[in-house]
């Protein structure tokens, strides 16, 4: 993989301003909490609160633990603790049910709205002509990496500057996204630089110079 810095910070800033001036009240169909994550990281999608009322997007997340249920009752705005293990667990929890969100039909719109924006960043290669990014995660679980941007057209992975979990995302969603956005991720074959000597075209592996120099008694 190849990383480069500091490439996204510029997309991010102008869209941070934007979201800024038109986006201030927190919408009905979202919790004020989750609202707040979304407003702390700008590459977070707005989690509706109908999709944490279903028991079924929460399977394998949040089981009967007193912990777990307490952190679930702050993000649905029903009860809040200025508690530092309940929060942290309510941020862990909300990571994974966004990660499964954003491959919901209403996630992915959302996504789409971001990534043809350019909040994600554009890929740093010059052959790659300036190609959005989508979002990346190392791992579905929490605290194990930073997001990361991907780019559609040379499959290569750039580090952000941004502090974000890639549990947000995990490692699965770019692919998934380009797969179900066909119409919106349209990339052409990445273009690589050809090897030349002298102007005339080689094969990658071949040799100009024999590898072997032979002896004096040798015939050349």
């Amino acid at each position: 993989m190849l990383y480069f810095e500091n490439v996204f910070t510029q997309l991010n800033e102008n869209s941070e301003r934007t979201r800024n001036r038109s986006e201030v009240n927190t919408p009905m169909n979202c919790s004020s909490w989750v609202y707040s994550q979304y407003l702390k990281h700008n590459w977070v999608v707005v989690v509706e609160k109908s999709f944490f009322a279903d028991s079924f997007n929460l399977y394998g997340i949040v089981s009967n633990d007193s912990v777990e249920q307490r952190a679930l009752q702050i993000i649905l705005d029903e009860n809040f603790e200025n508690n530092g293990e309940i929060l942290e667990m309510a941020e862990r929890i909300f990571m994974q049910v966004h990660a499964r969100y954003i491959m919901s039909s209403n996630g992915l719109q959302a996504v789409r709205r971001k990534y043809e924006s350019g909040v994600f960043g554009i890929c740093p290669r010059f052959l790659c002509e300036g190609q959005h990014l989508l979002p990346y995660g190392s791992s579905p679980v929490p605290n194990v990496g930073k997001a990361c941007g991907w780019c559609p057209k040379c499959n290569d992975v750039y580090r952000s500057d941004l502090d974000i979990d890639g549990a947000y995302f995990g490692p699965s969603f770019p692919h998934f996204f380009t797969q179900m956005l066909k119409d919106t991720v349209k990339t052409k074959p990445s273009k690589s630089s050809s090897f030349q000597y002298f102007g005339i075209e080689t094969e990658k592996n071949s040799d100009l110079i024999p590898k072997t120099i032979p002896h004096a008694n040798e015939d050349i």
